[in-house]
Formats: structure tokens, sequence, C-alpha cells
């Protein structure tokens, strides 16, 4: 795998980006990376692992229940979760996101707002979803990869605001507005680094997959044509997406290759599932991390 690009000043990056700073990974997260990509895991190890981890198993547990799926009959443990509800890659793909998010302490910035940024998550993660299931083929933009790195797309956040609490309020503050490429400046000034860098550094260091770590790194690439490249261009458009729906700016899905009749239809179908997605990101928020 390659290793980040060097793309921010040395010093503040050595500051900032060290694993001294890193909150300690527990063994089901350690797991959780490490059969991320296994196409062998069964349903009975994927349960097992998770419910290593109390809060975590309640977290799954909590999603599954959630208005989003609108079950009628709670679902009270993972295998049931997984048989019944989300599907093993899907309990596979949001365990992951929710025990990594869950390591990093966030309250201590008082300018976060974890509805705010699962609702970005969520509708990002579903919108190339979404795109890779209609326009794409399995092999160049597989689905769970396309939800995984929507997901995971911002997590940098979550780094900046463990380590950099204090400074990173003042940013949210500065970035009322919600404009991305403009809390990203506002970052760099105040930190050395945006949350876009500290993303990709954090993900090549914990060892996520391979493609998570590409999509962090050149999402903000259009001239990227490499490795995953597929995956890269559409979860860029889904990012840019997301931030104008968001922002009260009329979106527009455009990605190269793609007809605009496709891209229409794919926006249609998101529209009709926004009221659901927000319940969903609103089940993550009610989780963050403490």
């Amino acid at each position: 795998m390659a290793q980040p690009e060097e793309k921010t000043d040395a010093a503040a990056r050595d500051q900032l980006l060290n694993l001294d700073q890193l909150p300690p990974l527990s063994l089901a997260t350690t797991r959780l990376i490490e059969v991320a990509s296994d196409p062998d895991l069964d349903i009975r190890e994927l349960a097992s692992i998770i419910e290593q981890d109390p809060p975590l198993t309640a977290r799954v547990l909590g999603i599954a229940n959630s208005a989003f799926y609108g079950q009628r009959v709670p679902i009270v443990n993972v295998e049931r979760a997984i048989v019944q509800v989300l599907g093993l890659d899907q309990v596979r793909n949001l365990s992951l996101v929710m025990a990594l998010a869950g390591s990093f302490n966030t309250r201590r910035c008082a300018n976060f707002d974890p509805a705010d940024y699962w609702l970005r998550a969520v509708l990002t993660a579903a919108l190339a979803a979404a795109v890779g299931r209609r326009l794409c083929d399995e092999v160049r933009c597989p689905v769970d990869a396309l939800y995984l790195c929507g997901l995971l797309h911002n997590i940098g956040v979550l780094m900046l605001v463990h380590v950099r609490p204090g400074e990173m309020s003042e940013v949210f503050a500065r970035a009322r507005d919600g404009n991305a490429a403009d809390q990203r400046a506002v970052e760099r000034s105040l930190l050395g680094v945006d949350h876009r860098q500290a993303g990709e550094w954090l993900a090549y260091r914990w060892g996520l997959p391979g493609v998570v770590v590409h999509a962090l790194a050149y999402t903000q690439d259009p001239a990227h044509r490499g490795e995953h490249a597929g995956v890269v261009a559409i979860l860029r458009a889904a990012s840019q997406w997301t931030d104008d729906y968001l922002n009260a700016t009329e979106p527009a899905l455009s990605i190269p290759g793609v007809d605009a009749a496709d891209s229409s239809a794919v926006e249609q179908e998101l529209g009709g599932r926004i009221e659901r997605l927000r319940a969903l990101a609103g089940a993550f928020a009610q989780r963050s991390p403490a």
C-alpha cells in the first residue's frame, strides 16, 4: 500500500499526527480492521468479534432497531441483527465505523455537532452506494467499499477534534456556513493540517483497507486516475452533493462518464429516502463518542 503523500508542513504534521496522540484501539476494533476485507468471514465469527465489546454491541443493536429499518420485533442479539436486518457486509462496515469513531473523545469540543457530522457521513455513504448499484460494475466500484468510504470520508474531523478540541471549536465557529473548503482552509490556518489529510494519515496508520486510504487521499484530486479511481470519483461527487444539499445550495450530482439522466435518477432515489436516512444518522449521533 502506498504511503500518504507529503502534503502538510512537516512540523505541524509531526506534532498533530503522531502515534502517541492516537487513542488506543480495543481488541474488537483491531479484529474488525483485520477482517474488513476478508471474503471468508462468516456470521458467527463477526458476531463474536462485536460481542467482545459491549458498548459496540449496543450501538449495532441500536442501529438495527432504529426507525431506518422499521423493525416491529426488537432485535436483541448481533446474529439476529445480521441475519434478519442488516446483512453481514453491512454489519461489518457499520461496526467498524462505529468502533473507530468510538475511539475519539468529541465532548471536549464545544462547537462539534455530532448530528451534522453523522448526517454528512450517512448521506454521502448512501449516495455513493446508490451510484455504485445503478451505474457501475461491482469489480470497479464495489458497493460495500463505496458505502464504507462514504461513512469514513470525514473521520479526520474526529481525530482533530480529539487531539485539538479548542482549536477545532474555533474552526467550527469560523465556518458555521458549513462550507467544507472554507473549513479545511481554517483548519490549515490554525493547525497546519486539515481533516482530509488527517483522515488519510489515520487510515494508513490504522491499516484500514487500501480503498479507504486511497479514497481519503485523493477525494480532492479531480485528476486522479490511479488505483480505485472509480471509487474516488464517486466519493468526490457524493461528498460534494451532500455538502451542497446541507448548505442549502442547489445540489447537482456530477460524475465523469455518467450522463445527466442517470445522475438525476440516483438523486431522485436518494431524495425519496432522505427522512429515513436522517433517522439513521440520528441513531449514529445518539451513540457518538463519549
